[in-house]
């Protein structure tokens, strides 16, 4: 994962990057480790606070996450979180097939 917003708007902070299975730190102690952590943690808090109101209002729900930074952030998730790396392909393809069956 590439942090390019975080570079090209300030002046100062390094183009920093990320490794898919990296563990970061809770804090960072270096500019690089503070801004890839910051980032990634900030989506998995977010992404964890739509989950747990959903699980208020819908008990029974799955959670798939999608797209190619997903697995970045899945193994800040819960283990209930299932990775679909080609969801929106699949579903371009059931949509060809319902198509065609026509």
């Amino acid at each position: 994962m590439r942090f390019t917003i975080l570079h090209r708007m300030t002046k100062k902070l390094p183009l920093v990057e990320a490794e898919e299975n990296e563990l970061l730190p809770l804090f960072g102690r270096n500019t690089r480790d503070a801004i890839a952590a910051g980032v990634i943690r900030g989506i998995i808090f977010e992404v964890k606070g739509y989950m747990r109101d959903l699980q208020e209002q819908i008990p029974h729900y799955k959670t798939i996450i999608t797209g190619g930074n997903a697995p970045f952030i899945l193994h800040g998730l819960q283990k209930e979180v299932q990775l679909e790396r080609h969801l929106v392909l699949q579903g371009l393809n059931q949509i060809l097939l319902f198509n065609s069956a026509k």
